[in-house]
């Protein structure tokens, strides 16, 4: 077991104790970027002599990564179950949400990491630290004056734990094997730096050449490694239709909650997964379990020669009036930017559209949609 690991094991064992600690936990995707972030951050924190005043609790240091999922939707991860395990990371070890007591987290304080939106577990007023590269939604992020923050537009999240780690530590010679661990997310999230993709940002470059130069590694253990994460993430052959519309879910709303709209992304293209087993059945019956009322079905595939190929799948549950809004923001008014050509599928009553914009991931998409549902 690695040092991570065993910090991991170590940390679980304060969910058994009445001491506040300091929750470390990324977005509810649970995608790679978040899981390596608040293991990383976590441990991080525990093991610098350097830590700032302002993450001590009664002048302790307790940080416990938190996987912000449920026990029984990690093993959807198939990335993050992965990589936990290559460094040398139990899977039985690391906390998830549901797994935590309201007792515990009523008296703890919190650290985001990947977002910066507190959510019903995260009480705004105890959140104490914030790393995010989406854009600041300002409107509902309720963040506390008093809270550090660092958002920027990145490629990674993983990207600004490291800089943190280098800010305090002033380089990266002494945690070679932390920077091996956030290298992963890194690296998936830009799509290995690809040009095409256009993920990457100065500063992703700029660390990364920076822990490559620390390992001694090159563009060919890259490569191997990024080739390594998109199979673990793509191999959903264990997976069910069902089970993978959860496997890299966000769920949006109006304000008052009474608009519904689940956003799945895929290890695959839309077009693949309609293909398999009980695809259409899944649709239905997540849709009815969800209380959704469309599924804005967003799928990837990374092409060997290094680009990527998305499409988007755009399926009506209730014909509404703001149903009608979220098509036509995406079909027609943003219909230039993203690049949307008609793909003949069977898709219910829904629409499947080839996306040529392969830029235009999730993280552009879902705010448009927002902004839609934030006009009423």
């Amino acid at each position: 077991m690695s040092r991570i690991g065993l910090f991991v094991k170590e940390a679980r064992k304060w969910l058994n104790l009445k001491d506040p600690v300091v929750f470390v936990l990324g977005n509810e995707s649970c995608d790679l970027d978040s899981a390596v972030c608040a293991v990383s951050l976590a441990y991080f924190y525990m093991n610098t002599n350097k830590l700032p005043d302002h993450l001590l609790i009664d002048g302790k240091c307790r940080f416990l990564p938190m996987m912000n999922i449920h026990r029984t939707n990690l093993p959807l991860k198939t990335e993050v179950t992965y990589f936990m395990r290559k460094h040398g990371i139990d899977i039985d070890d690391l906390v998830c949400n549901n797994e935590v007591s309201h007792d515990l987290l009523n008296v703890s304080k919190f650290i985001l990491v990947d977002h910066h939106i507190a959510t019903p577990i995260t009480a705004s007023d105890r959140v104490i630290q914030i790393f995010d590269h989406r854009p600041l939604d300002a409107k509902n992020a309720h963040i506390p004056n008093e809270c550090k923050s660092k958002i920027q537009e990145v490629g990674s999240c993983a990207t600004l734990i490291a800089d943190e780690i280098r800010a305090l530590e002033g380089s990266f010679e002494e945690h070679e094997y932390l920077v091996s661990f956030l290298r992963g997310p890194i690296v998936l999230d830009t799509i290995n730096f690809s040009e095409s993709a256009d993920k990457a940002r100065p500063l992703d470059i700029e660390i990364n050449g920076e822990i490559e130069k620390s390992l001694d590694s090159n563009e060919e253990d890259r490569l191997k490694l990024f080739k390594d994460l998109v199979k673990a993430r793509s191999d959903v052959s264990s997976l069910s239709a069902l089970q993978l519309l959860s496997k890299d879910l966000k769920v949006i709303s109006n304000s008052d909650k009474s608009y519904v709209v689940a956003i799945p992304g895929f290890p695959v293209l839309v077009e693949d997964y309609v293909k398999k087993q009980n695809a259409l059945e899944s649709l239905r019956q997540f849709g009815k379990e969800r209380n959704c009322d469309i599924l804005v079905l967003m799928g990837m595939k990374e092409l060997e020669t290094g680009g990527i190929r998305r499409d988007i799948g755009l399926l009506p549950l209730r014909d509404t009036e703001q149903t009608n809004k979220v098509i036509n923001v995406l079909c027609i008014t943003n219909r230039e930017y993203l690049g949307l050509t008609n793909k003949t599928c069977d898709l219910l009553q829904g629409r499947l559209f080839e996306q040529q914009n392969v830029k235009a991931s999730r993280k552009q998409i879902l705010p448009i949609v927002q902004n839609v549902l934030d006009e009423n």
